[in-house]
C-alpha cells in the first residue's frame, strides 16, 4: 500500500484548514446509464404525497413523475431539496402529467415531497439512475397527448444514452411495447408509469391500452463520459460552531481546484472557498474543509469543481442545520398566516439599524416577495406588509439578512 500527501494547508488567520490524505486502492467507474431503483405513491383528494425513496451508486439522477387530477404540481422536493421541471402537459380530461428531476441526488433513504395547487387525485412515482452526465443529464424533451389505445412518442437519444418515458392517463394497466423495461407503474382513478429502452437516433416509446386519454413525456438519459472526477461521497456535518465537510474522489483527470459553494435556500450560491485538486488521479483521495462562519439554521452546500481548462461541474447538494446558540432564531408572526401582515423578528447581539432584505420563496426557488424593509423601535423586528396579496396558499422559505448573518425559517400562507 502506498500513502500519498499531497496537500495540507492551514491558515488560523482565516480560521480555514484544509486537508487532503489519499490511499492507493483500485478504480471503479461507469460509462452507461444504468436503472437504480423505483418508488411509488398515491393519494386520493389529497394536497401531496411524499413516501421514501432510496438512491445508491454514482454519478446518479433522480426522476419523478406525477399524474394529477385538475391541479398542477408546484414543487417536488427530495430530501428538502428542490427538483427541476422538465416538462409538463395537460391532457384531456384536465389531467397533467409532470416530469421533475434532481442530478446527483444524495444517496440512501431520504424523502419525496410532491405538493399540487389543490387537493385532488395524485400519482406519482420516483426512478432513480447512475452513470448519467452529470453536466448534461438529459436531452431534448418530447410530449404527445390523445385519446387513442395506442400512446406513442419518438424519443431522439444516441446509442450510449437511454430512451426514457412517463405516461400518464386514467386508465389502469397499460402494456409497454416489447422493447421497452417498466421502470414503475401505479394507477387506480388515474395512472403514472415510466419505461426505458436502449439509445438509438430515434426511439419510439409505445403502449397499447383501452382507448382513453393519455400524456406521454419523453427524454434520452445521458451517459457520462470523460468525467474530470469520480465523486465517490460528499457530506456536510455540524462540528460545535462550523461545519465539517468533507468528499472523496476513485478518480481525477486535470482537475485543478474545487470550489465550495453554500446556499441559505438551496437556490443561489455563493462561495465560500478554493480546495486546490490532486490534477491527475486513479487513486481514491479524501479531502476535509471546515466553514467556520456557517450560517445559522438549515443551509446548502454543493462542490464546483473546475479542471485546467476552465471547465467546471457540480456535485449532488447536501444539507445541514445549525442550531442557533442561546435562543436566536428568525421569528415569524403569525405561522400558518392567514391575514395580511407577517412580522418577522431578527435576533442580533446589537440593535438593527439598518433596513433589512425580506425574501419570499417557494420550494422551487422561485421569488414570490422581496423588499428592504425598515426596523422598527430598534426591536431588530419588521412587518412585511400585504404578503397574502402576493402569495398563494403554500409553503415557501423566508429569508431575512441582518448586517451579519441570514436567517431561514419555513412559512406557511394559508387563506
Amino acid at each position: 500500500m502506498t500513502v500519498y500527501y499531497p496537500l495540507s494547508r492551514i491558515n488560523f488567520g482565516l480560521k480555514k484548514i484544509t486537508f487532503l490524505i489519499a490511499v492507493l486502492i483500485p478504480l471503479l467507474s461507469f460509462s452507461q446509464p444504468t436503472y437504480d431503483q423505483s418508488s411509488t405513491k398515491s393519494g386520493m383528494g389529497v394536497g401531496s404525497n411524499s413516501w421514501s425513496h432510496t438512491c445508491s451508486g454514482s454519478d446518479g439522477l433522480l426522476v419523478v413523475g406525477a399524474t394529477s387530477e385538475n391541479k398542477s404540481v408546484t414543487s417536488v422536493t427530495y430530501n428538502t431539496i428542490p427538483l427541476t421541471k422538465g416538462s409538463s402537459v395537460v391532457g384531456g380530461a384536465a389531467m397533467e402529467v409532470s416530469f421533475w428531476y434532481l442530478v446527483n441526488p444524495p444517496t440512501g433513504a431520504h424523502t419525496v415531497v410532491v405538493t399540487q395547487s389543490g387537493n385532488a387525485d395524485l400519482y406519482c412515482g420516483a426512478v432513480s439512475f447512475n452513470g448519467v452526465d452529470q453536466g448534461t443529464p438529459l436531452g431534448t424533451f418530447s410530449t404527445a397527448k390523445a385519446n387513442s389505445n395506442a400512446p406513442s412518442l419518438n424519443v431522439t437519444s444516441t446509442a450510449s444514452d437511454l430512451a426514457f418515458a412517463i405516461l400518464g392517463t386514467i386508465v389502469s394497466n397499460p402494456t409497454p411495447n416489447a422493447s421497452q423495461t417498466q421502470t414503475h407503474e401505479i394507477g387506480n382513478t388515474l395512472y403514472n408509469a415510466s419505461s426505458t429502452a436502449p439509445g438509438a437516433a430515434s426511439v419510439t416509446m409505445s403502449y397499447t391500452m383501452s382507448s382513453e386519454d393519455w400524456v406521454l413525456i419523453g427524454v434520452s438519459i445521458q451517459a457520462a463520459a470523460g468525467l474530470p472526477i469520480q465523486l465517490v461521497n460528499f457530506n456536510a456535518v455540524p462540528a460545535r460552531e462550523s461545519v465539517e465537510l468533507s468528499w472523496s474522489t476513485a478518480s481525477e483527470k486535470n482537475n485543478d481546484y474545487y470550489t465550495v459553494e453554500r446556499s441559505a435556500e438551496g437556490m443561489t450560491y455563493s462561495e465560500v472557498e478554493k480546495v486546490d485538486g490532486a490534477g491527475n488521479s486513479s487513486h481514491n483521495l479524501f479531502y476535509d474543509y471546515f466553514d467556520f462562519s456557517p450560517l445559522k439554521g438549515l443551509s446548502y452546500y454543493r462542490l464546483k469543481q473546475t479542471d485546467f481548462n476552465g471547465v467546471s461541474t457540480y456535485s449532488f447538494t447536501v444539507s445541514v442545520n445549525i442550531e442557533p446558540q442561546f435562543g436566536e432564531t428568525l421569528s415569524v408572526f403569525p405561522n400558518p398566516s392567514n391575514g395580511q401582515d407577517v412580522s418577522i423578528s431578527i435576533p442580533d447581539g446589537e440593535p438593527q439599524k439598518d433596513p433589512i432584505l425580506v425574501v419570499i420563496r417557494d420550494l422551487t426557488g422561485r421569488e414570490a416577495f422581496i423588499k428592504v424593509l425598515p426596523v422598527y423601535e430598534d426591536n431588530n423586528f419588521v412587518i412585511a406588509r400585504d404578503v397574502l396579496e402576493e402569495l398563494n396558499p403554500g409553503v415557501y422559505i423566508i429569508s431575512a439578512a441582518s448586517a451579519n448573518e441570514v436567517y431561514s425559517k419555513k412559512l406557511v400562507i394559508s387563506k
